[in-house]
């Protein structure tokens, strides 16, 4: 790992954990589906200059994989970003956040499923491991809540 490589990560995950809390203040003047174009919208925007120069790729790999690319943004990207959003009208940001952990796991069972990945001991493991973290930190949430 680079300093460089470890930087954009750190980036990352500060920027994704501000989707929580922008959305949640978005959430009390629009819908969730609004809510999201705006950022989708926005943030398309801001991206145009900066893959303007690899729009000849861009196109030669829409001709190609068109139905895939759209499969892409219509669900990994837009559904999961509104149903993301939409849950924060039940859930606090770091309740989200938290269970938002459970992607790796999900992804896993998907990918065996779906592609026949095999999944060995190791991997069932850091499941168990992530599950069980996210049940306790969501019960701990709870009762710190309540407790307010």
């Amino acid at each position: 790992m680079t300093l460089l490589g470890l930087l954009v990560g750190v980036g990352s995950a500060a920027t994704y954990a501000t989707l929580g809390l922008f959305g949640r203040v978005a959430l009390r003047r629009y819908e969730a589906t609004t809510a999201m174009m705006f950022a989708f919208l926005f943030g398309a925007l801001f991206l145009t200059p900066i893959v303007a120069r690899d729009a000849p790729a861009i196109l030669a790999a829409f001709r190609t994989h068109g139905v895939l690319i759209l499969i892409m943004g219509l669900i990994p990207t837009a559904a999961s970003y509104v149903l993301y959003t939409l849950g924060l009208k039940w859930l606090l940001p770091g309740q989200a956040s938290i269970l938002a952990t459970i992607e790796p796991v999900v992804g896993t069972v998907l990918a065996w499923l779906w592609l026949g990945q095999r999944i060995d001991a190791l991997q069932i493991l850091g499941g168990v491991c992530i599950l069980g973290s996210v049940l306790i930190l969501q019960r701990d949430i709870e009762t710190t809540a309540e407790a307010a």
